[in-house]
């Protein structure tokens, strides 16, 4: 049975994000790039919706027509059973006649992409580099069955030889008398866990792990007992392998809380794809249009649907947690709004693209593209020739997926600011092999002069409670992007204008990748005096992106302060530590400047950090900058090659915390 109403044309206009902008839509078809695109299948038409006052806001707002070749011929996806799934041959899956994201059909199509994955691909599996013991989870719920509808918790010593369990990803939500695991509860649960612990969202992903064919889950408030912190701080050190050797992880994506649930009524003419025919639909659109234009019967797909129900409309993609488990798990099935969602090492897949999103368009979606373990087993594969290079390589792919990681993460949000380095430590323990160095409180030994230079604009505030020395960027709150950026290019030179004596990061446990009690870098370079200025009003509403323009050794300069988040005025004194220069081989002068401004704290030679210091955004720096022979100074071969030698007059030693 296929989906065969007609779309009102006004319907479309749901899709559009801003409320009132319902009316006066029309259509016009455009090609993507070259017509013979092969990120799109053959005869597919992009479609934006136009609102002809505001056209150029309207190409937010696109669909993408596949041309139906035949309607009634199907193809069988899965086994030949009574659970088989069907398609069209256009590739919609025959889920999208249920109007729940719950139903049967929906669960029998995340079932075939598990199985999928499990008996086709080869690179979706994690290494197993533990012991079996290690492998497995302190405490899982077994879910029982359709049969035998009982829940209890499950100790690893009662586990199976053979253990395939699920995780879920869920939003807590504010929920008034929540029940979870206690010390008092421990042993109770052992024999059956009550239904006042089984909220609306674990109730569903108790019934999806059991269509899914597995008898084990876990849930982190009914597997962690939360009254206890050393349980707490355990669990949390062994979260990489409670994800990473789970099953499938099942993703509660569109939900708020707990309370909500993961499933969704859906309105299928709206939210899926729909049949569009224009051979008798509008007749004035397609008048006087060339050959070319609209005809026959398509399928309408929302274009950057990925994007519309895994990120913007995603509440659970904001919260920070989820970013780890959503790397480290090596499968993904997501309840969203209006669909649910696949993804693994090698698909990404939806209702309506159920074969896999169309290449090209959506290859930049896919979170597992930048997940450490890939990375790991391109190098561990991978003929080492020159050992230099190689280690060379390896240093800039890692910092790359960490880079990633770390942008998705500040952009995320948290609970409690104080989990700031607990809810990204598992991925840090799976990075460790690869930068093959200590792991300092959210950077990494190896180049760390490199790393300090994260800019303060992006930096919201500093944390309310300790939780990070101030030069690492886990102590603010705030978008980092830094580590995408950080330089290792063969058309670029670097040279450092300070040097790190010794780091010092204090551990609240065992852990090396947990919270932190404190910490602070030994460093050998320059201070000198700083002051920041505000020129006008104008100057101070551009603050902070812009940044505020500076007297360094009361000289004026082109570089700019950019504090770290919005906190009142600092206290004079305030210095600038010259960090590092970026010599640029494809330009002729210009360069990069990293600095920090450091505060005294009230122990002699000891500063904290209160933001970056740097150019004005898009600007460059040069020579002739009054501070520059501060600096140093540039040597020109007569091949045109430069270099950079340090001025290293009045070089202190002191600290930063």
């Amino acid at each position: 049975m296929r989906l065969e109403r007609r779309i009102n044309l006004q319907q479309l206009s749901a899709y559009y994000p801003e409320p009132g902008l319902t009316m006066s839509y029309g259509y016009k078809s455009e090609p993507i790039g070259n017509v013979d695109d092969p990120g799109l299948r053959d005869g597919t038409i992009q479609l934006w919706l136009v609102l002809p006052e505001i056209e150029d806001v309207l190409r937010n707002i696109s669909f993408i027509l596949v041309p139906i070749q035949s309607e009634e011929n199907t193809a069988t996806l899965g086994p030949d059973d009574d659970q088989s799934l069907e398609k069209t041959n256009n590739g919609v899956s025959e889920s999208l006649k249920a109007f729940t994201t719950g139903s049967l059909e929906c669960l029998a199509l995340g079932t075939f992409w598990l199985q999928k994955c499990i008996q086709q691909h080869t690179t979706c599996d994690r290494p197993a580099l533990v012991s079996a013991e290690e492998m497995r989870p302190s405490r899982l719920i077994d879910v029982g069955t359709f049969e035998q509808d009982t829940l209890r918790l499950c100790l690893r010593a009662d586990f199976p030889a053979y253990l395939r369990y699920a995780t879920l990803s869920h939003c807590w939500g504010v929920i008034q008398d929540r029940v979870h695991l206690t010390q008092r509860c421990l042993k109770a649960w052992q024999t059956v866990i009550p239904n006042e612990a089984l909220m609306s969202t674990f109730k569903d992903a108790v019934q999806v792990t059991r269509n899914l064919g597995m008898r084990y889950l876990w849930i982190d408030s009914l597997c962690i007992i939360q009254d206890s912190k050393s349980d707490w701080l355990y669990e949390s050190s062994r979260m990489s392998n409670v994800y990473k050797y789970a099953h499938c992880n099942i993703a509660a994506t569109a939900s708020e809380s707990d309370a909500s649930g993961m499933f969704r009524t859906r309105d299928s003419p709206i939210d899926l794809p729909v049949l569009l025919d224009f051979t008798n639909i509008c007749p004035e659109f397609t008048e006087g249009q060339s050959s070319n234009g609209l005809k026959g019967v398509y399928n309408l797909h929302c274009n950057l649907l990925w994007f519309y129900e895994m990120l913007l409309n995603a509440p659970l993609a904001k919260r920070a947690w989820v970013v780890q488990e959503r790397l480290l798990a090596p499968r993904v099935l997501h309840f969203t709004k209006t669909q649910i969602f696949w993804e693994c090492n090698e698909l990404e897949a939806c209702e309506s693209w159920p074969e896999g999103m169309p290449p090209r368009q959506y290859d930049h979606v896919s979170s597992k593209a930048h997940s450490p373990f890939n990375l790991q087993r391109d190098l561990l594969y991978k003929d080492i020739g020159n050992i230099a290079s190689h280690q060379s390589d390896q240093l800039r792919r890692s910092f790359d997926v960490w880079g990633h990681i770390v942008q998705t993460y500040s952009q995320s949000r948290l609970t409690y600011g104080e989990d700031k380095l607990v809810a990204i430590s598992a991925l840090a323990s799976e990075m460790k092999p690869l930068m093959q160095c200590r792991y300092l409180a959210g950077h990494w030994g190896i180049d760390l002069i490199r790393q300090l230079g994260w800019p303060g604009y992006d930096a919201i505030a500093h944390a309310a409670r300790y939780r990070a020395p101030s030069w690492a960027w886990t102590s603010v709150d705030g978008i980092n992007m830094f580590f995408h950026g950080m330089r290792y290019s063969h058309e670029q030179c670097f040279f450092p204008l300070a040097e790190i004596l010794h780091v010092q990061v204090d551990l609240a446990s065992e852990d090396e990748f947990g919270p932190v009690e404190g910490g602070y870098l030994e460093i050998r370079g320059k201070l000198l005096s700083a002051k920041s200025l505000i020129d006008s009003e104008k100057e101070q509403n551009m603050v902070p992106r812009s940044g505020k323009p500076l007297l360094i050794q009361e000289t004026a300069t082109h570089l700019r302060f950019y504090q770290d988040g919005n906190e009142p005025e600092i206290e004079k004194p305030l210095y600038c530590m010259p960090l590092a220069l970026i010599l640029l081989h494809n330009e002729d002068d210009r360069m990069l400047f990293e600095g920090l401004m450091l505060h005294p704290t009230e122990t002699p030679d000891v500063y904290r950090r209160i933001g970056s210091i740097g150019p004005s955004l898009g600007e460059m720096f040069d020579e002739h900058d009054p501070i520059f022979p501060l600096l140093g100074q540039i040597e020109r071969s007569s091949s045109g090659g430069k270099s950079f030698t340090r001025n290293e007059l009045n070089f202190a030693t002191f600290r930063i915390v």
